[in-house]
């Protein structure tokens, strides 16, 4: 997979260097032709380019054409030009968002989000067989994180410095907080991240939803989480509208 997204960025370079000599050919064959006609105007039709017309029609005729065929490439090169600087943006655009998403996955497989998210699928898991009764999910979690921040609480007036089983476990919170973030400021195109991972921050919500809300009237503070709380509500809304992508087909159907 690496080799072959390295052909291909390989290939658009070349195409794009391809494009970048032919539009400087262009430009300087443009060039000689424009000198060699203003030559043959001077030179052998005797035209005073400085005082103004003092030869025959000919001459005359050979610089229009000079001054028609100099307007004419002009307009063709800025076409060319302005054709070819859109399609580097586009490409450049397309490499930053590739090299954001990439960075992504390698934050999303960082070892503390990951234990983190191990740590959701250890909740679900366990839900069943270990809930209170009329208890759901998020409730069930909360009861467990509230008996993980005793332990935090502790060890934080300690100044360890050490990373809690509280701390890791809110670790996937704080990573949605920094995505929201990269999504609100345009950095990151949502219907891309929620294609990447919409199921993980659903999952995330359904079951840190009531510690979250027990968190921001602990602390009275409105701010806390929004960003990844935004990202939470958009993910339900494009699960919702169906703009996720999906398959649903043949023997795959559901």
């Amino acid at each position: 997979m690496k080799y072959l997204r390295h052909r291909l960025a390989t290939a658009k370079n070349t195409f794009a260097d391809v494009i970048w000599y032919f539009l400087i050919g262009v430009l300087l064959l443009s060039s000689i032709i424009l000198i060699y006609l203003i030559y043959l105007s001077y030179f052998k039709y005797h035209i005073n380019l400085a005082h103004g017309p003092d030869s025959s029609d000919i001459g005359m005729n050979l610089l229009a054409v000079v001054y028609f065929l100099g307007n004419t490439l002009i307009a063709i090169i800025a076409a060319f030009s302005i054709t070819f600087a859109r399609s580097q943006l586009k490409l450049a655009e397309q490499s930053r968002r590739a090299s954001i998403y990439m960075e992504l996955d390698k934050r999303f497989n960082a070892p503390h989000v990951r234990y983190s998210y191990r740590k959701i699928a250890s909740l679900l898991g366990s839900y069943d067989t270990r809930k209170l009764a009329n208890e759901s999910i998020s409730q069930y979690a909360n009861r467990i994180l509230l008996e993980y921040r005793k332990d935090h609480v502790a060890k934080s007036e300690e100044l360890t410095g050490e990373d809690t089983e509280y701390s890791k476990t809110l670790g996937m919170l704080a990573f949605l907080e920094d995505l929201g973030v990269l999504a609100s400021r345009g950095y990151l195109k949502k219907e891309d991240l929620f294609d990447f991972m919409g199921k993980v921050i659903m999952q995330t919500e359904d079951v840190f939803k009531d510690h979250i809300k027990w968190i921001r009237k602990k602390h009275g503070d409105p701010c806390i989480f929004a960003n990844a709380l935004i990202l939470m509500r958009d993910a339900r809304l494009a699960r919702a509208s169906k703009t996720v992508k999906s398959f649903n087909e043949g023997e795959y159907a559901v």
